[in-house]
């Protein structure tokens, strides 16, 4: 198989005049094929005698006449035989460019995405990702079950593209799916969409923390925060101490969206954290879920020499909380007096001003 749907050679009438045969000859090209070289192409496709290469050709060139019904029935008769799975392959790509004329098309790949071949499959995977017309989420619901992991892989590469919202069970399946790259693809279009009101995807947000994957867990926590999913704040909770530093960030992340105050102690020992975003994240945190009870941590944050982007998430959590503990207080004037960033300086005068100090 050659190409994707929109892959297509450009040199349309040469492709015709090698479609039947004319291999050596040279044809100035032309935007459109005329009504006898449709009728060639045609002819080409379903002589089963002609070599492969032949027959591949004239399924792409008659990608290009979706005006043409006799175009649409031939590819369709083609993609549905049980011949070449290559040129079966090259018809059902072509047929892309019929189906927003011709709604038998959709379903016609949605038949064939119970195909035996997994070749022909995977190449429907492909091909309903770039149909437009109502139903190619149908087919590809079908094919995300699939038990070939390739054609899973292709399937949620086209649901991505499509936009389209497939029902809970489908990704909560996908999430706990034994291919990393599929399962982290499917936490990302549940992040994607995870606010979308016409669905409701906490099941499938709740079944991702659950992974061992840690980027389907960081992404779940993202979403968990995103979605103000409340019932994932115990596997939130839990993560904080998960043993990688993105997954640590994105559960303190997730604890401050969710308000998670039961959480503030475990969120705040995570500002000792030896990975930045962590520590970052960590006080970004405290200042959502108001949490003044930890001054401590808070201060250990802009006391952190090593860090300019963790002085700063401290100042801005100090003015978030309106702290004005004495050793706080203490801690930003020698940053508005010392520190080498004159953003940080700057800020922390601020801070001051806003404390009335």
């Amino acid at each position: 198989m050659i190409g994707g749907c929109k892959m297509r050679w450009f040199c349309v009438a040469m492709f015709a005049v090698l479609a039947v045969g004319c291999e050596g000859g040279k044809k100035t090209p032309r935007s459109k094929f005329t009504a006898g070289e449709v009728a060639a192409n045609i002819e080409i496709l379903k002589d089963e005698s002609r070599s492969k290469f032949q027959r591949a050709k004239a399924a792409r060139n008659l990608a290009q006449v979706p005006e043409y019904d006799e175009a649409t029935t031939a590819l369709i008769e083609v993609a549905k035989s049980q011949t070449d799975p290559e040129v079966r392959q090259e018809a059902i790509l072509a047929l892309c460019d019929h189906a927003a004329r011709h709604k038998e098309v959709v379903k016609v790949l949605i038949d064939l995405a119970k195909d035996r071949d997994a070749r022909i499959r995977k190449t429907v995977a492909d091909a309903l990702g770039n149909v437009t017309r109502k139903g190619a989420l149908e087919g590809l619901i079908i094919l995300l079950g699939d038990k070939e992991a390739d054609v899973r892989r292709v399937a949620i590469s086209s649901l991505a593209k499509l936009g389209e919202c497939p029902p809970a069970d489908v990704l909560k399946r996908l999430v706990r799916d034994e291919e990393r790259d599929i399962a982290e693809a499917a936490a990302e279009f549940v992040l994607k969409h995870i606010d979308n009101p016409d669905v409701d995807y906490s099941e499938v947000v709740v079944a991702a923390l659950g992974s061992k994957d840690g980027a389907v867990l960081q992404m779940a926590c993202e979403a968990a925060g995103k979605g103000r999913i409340m019932k994932a704040a115990d596997q939130v909770k839990r993560l904080l101490g998960h043993r990688l530093a993105v997954v640590r960030a994105a559960a303190a992340k997730a604890a401050g969206l969710l308000d998670l105050r039961d959480a503030a102690k475990a969120v705040a020992a995570l500002v000792y954290d030896a990975d930045e975003q962590v520590a970052v994240a960590a006080l970004e945190a405290l200042a959502k879920i108001g949490s003044p009870q930890q001054t401590t941590a808070i201060l250990a944050g802009l006391k952190n020499e090593s860090s300019d982007a963790v002085r700063e998430a401290a100042i801005r959590t100090v003015k978030a909380l309106h702290l004005a503990d004495p050793k706080i207080i203490e801690a930003l004037k020698f940053i508005k007096q010392n520190d080498p960033a004159t953003k940080l300086r700057e800020l922390a005068e601020e801070a001051l001003s806003e404390l009335g100090r």
